[in-house]
């Protein structure tokens, strides 16, 4: 299925959170409150009363308050007059995907790439951000409206799979203090499809929904070369060989979590290595960045040459890590494996 993002206002893409009392608020900052044991103190409450500020969530370990933003200079002396060591938290009303940060406290999403719902009411991908970080609580809550936890996304945010009346349960939740659709303006850096024409590789995660190998089979049908399908946890992810526009009539399905350019896998630091090895030739080196390795001996000769035998006694333990980019061909890995 292909659908095409749309530019709409605030007061359609974000989903309705009212009843909700743990809105992200404007002019506050979160606060996390750890007990100093070298002191005695006061309890959390007192840190809160003489900031003006209010509790949001004790944990084991920590309590976190939201203090006015005004008071924020203060917070490091008063919260160590009460025995704790104070930790402002400024990114815990933001959400950080793979194409956007959100600051939760003033929710303006990009004016492209955004949609109104999912066609036909399908599931798709939401997000879900707590007022502070979630624990097991807190996400047998997802569950139990109805939505499948996909993954974590900084900071105190899920990303879930589900109906948009699941998420609305969630979003009433008190301690969710922001939700929206997962949209196309999140998924993708604009860079990586906007400003491309080329045939190029990319790599397209996808949620492992029942439905997800549709999407597969078509990002296979598109590709100019043999596709590659890795699942990994909650996750499909396809590496392919396509032109941008397939991915850009692709980015808003339901399904999409995330595109981006593939990697370009190459060695690195071997220009350090001549530099600190070779005082001669550039030629004897053990790798030159062009070939794992130069076929001028074994690295024990290249060891001798350089002076270091004379400390190899016979019981030294010696670790080689193979660092992936032979690719599988004997011919290129280091002799010595």
């Amino acid at each position: 299925m292909k659908y095409a993002t749309i530019s709409i206002s605030l007061c359609l893409f974000l989903l309705c959170t009212q009843g909700a009392r743990a809105d992200a608020k404007p002019g506050f900052v979160k606060v996390m409150l750890e007990r100093n044991h070298a002191e005695n103190g006061g309890p959390p409450a007192e840190v809160v009363s003489r900031l003006g500020g209010q509790a949001v969530k004790t944990y084991p370990a920590y309590t976190v308050i939201r203090v006015p933003e005004n008071r924020r200079q203060e917070v490091a002396a008063v919260a160590r007059g009460a025995g704790f060591h104070a930790t402002i938290q400024d990114d815990w009303d933001k959400v950080f995907t793979p194409g956007s940060v959100i600051d939760t406290r003033f929710p303006r999403l990009p004016d492209a790439g955004v949609l109104s719902g999912y066609p036909g009411g399908r599931e798709g991908l939401y997000v879900l951000q707590f007022e502070a970080p979630l624990d097991t609580e807190w996400a047998a809550e997802i569950e139990k409206a109805g939505l499948r936890y996909v993954s974590y996304l900084p900071y105190n945010a899920a990303l879930v799979y589900g109906s948009q009346s699941a998420v609305a349960r969630a979003a009433a939740l008190p301690h969710v203090q922001w939700s929206s659709l997962y949209h196309p303006a999140f998924r993708a850096q604009p860079a990586d499809l906007g400003s491309s024409d080329a045939i190029e590789r990319y790599v397209v995660q996808l949620v492992d929904a029942p439905d997800s190998q549709e999407v597969v089979k078509e990002l296979r049908a598109a590709s100019q070369s043999e596709e590659e399908v890795a699942p990994y946890g909650p996750y499909l992810n396809v590496t392919i060989e396509v032109h941008p526009e397939v991915l850009r009539r692709l980015i808003g399905d339901p399904r999409v979590v995330a595109i981006e350019r593939g990697a370009q896998w190459m060695t690195s630091g071997e220009r350090e290595a001549v530099a600190a090895t070779s005082s001669t030739s550039v030629d004897f080196v053990f790798q030159d960045g062009v070939q794992p390795y130069k076929n001028t001996g074994h690295y024990e000769n290249w060891l001798a040459y350089r002076g270091i035998e004379a400390y190899l006694l016979g019981n030294q333990l010696v670790a080689i890590a193979d660092q992936g980019l032979a690719g599988g061909s004997p011919s290129l890995m280091n002799p010595e494996y």
